[in-house]
């Protein structure tokens, strides 16, 4: 799995309003089949490097699979 299609699937996330981001690993655990470990690594490194200007106007779920 690419950095790139996990960060696009958590940006997606964030616009659908489905779950504030701080409770997004289980998303990541459900979506890709990473263990909690892997999904809180993801989704930091994500927040840590966040920059709205990165991500299309428009995502869909074909993007990250």
């Amino acid at each position: 799995m690419t950095t790139k299609k996990t960060w696009l699937y958590l940006e997606w996330l964030r616009r659908t309003g489905q779950t504030n981001m701080f409770g997004a690993v289980p998303y990541l655990m459900e979506e890709f089949g990473f263990d909690k470990k892997e999904g809180i690594r993801i989704l930091s490194d994500w927040m840590q490097n966040y920059n709205p200007d990165d991500y299309p106007v428009v995502i869909k779920p074909k993007d990250w699979n």
